[in-house]
């Protein structure tokens, strides 16, 4: 009769070898979802500012809104020259979103509101502004730059980061 005294050294190894690779496939895989997340914020907000100079172009007047709910999360709303909102994305709170404009750079959520706005013949972008109030009459600070308008917008959450340039002369957003 055989005894069972346990496992042996190459068992061992070979069991602590199939948890470390199962352990690595699912820290890898964490990852690549954290990533896709912070790429497709921004293509929805690209697209976003993309609606927005089309309305602008076609039919009203309007602007493009960055404001910080109260999750946390950061909300781009499209919105008609009477305040209406046309369209809105949400980016979760677990991405952060800062933006740029003459070399400096402010977290969207350390400002009351950003509002960027477009030339309505051009499509082009015109002017923003920050720390406007809760009415669009109530615009806030002329960024400070001289061009007047935000250059670009970025979106982290620590491991990935992706930036989209805004174009003041064409009213593009790329990436």
């Amino acid at each position: 009769m055989k005894r069972n005294e346990g496992l042996s050294l190459i068992e061992l190894i070979v069991v602590i070898a199939i948890m470390g690779v199962l352990v690595s496939v699912v820290g890898i895989s964490v990852t690549v979802v954290s990533r896709q997340k912070v790429s497709n914020a921004a293509s929805d907000v690209r697209g976003q500012f993309q609606t927005a100079q089309t309305i602008a172009m076609s039919k009203d007047n309007c602007y493009m809104q960055i404001q910080e709910n109260s999750d946390g999360d950061t909300v781009f709303t499209i919105h008609a020259s009477d305040e209406t909102v046309l369209d809105r994305v949400t980016v979760s709170n677990k991405i952060s979103v800062s933006v740029g404009y003459g070399g400096s750079t402010v977290n969207a959520g350390s400002v009351d509101v950003i509002r960027i706005y477009y030339n309505r013949e051009s499509g082009a972008f015109s002017e923003a502004y920050i720390n406007g109030g809760a009415s669009a009459t109530d615009k806030g600070n002329l960024v400070p730059t001289t061009d007047r308008v935000i250059e670009s917008i970025r979106f982290s959450n620590g491991s990935k980061s992706v930036t989209l340039h805004l174009t003041k002369l064409t009213g593009k957003v790329s990436y």
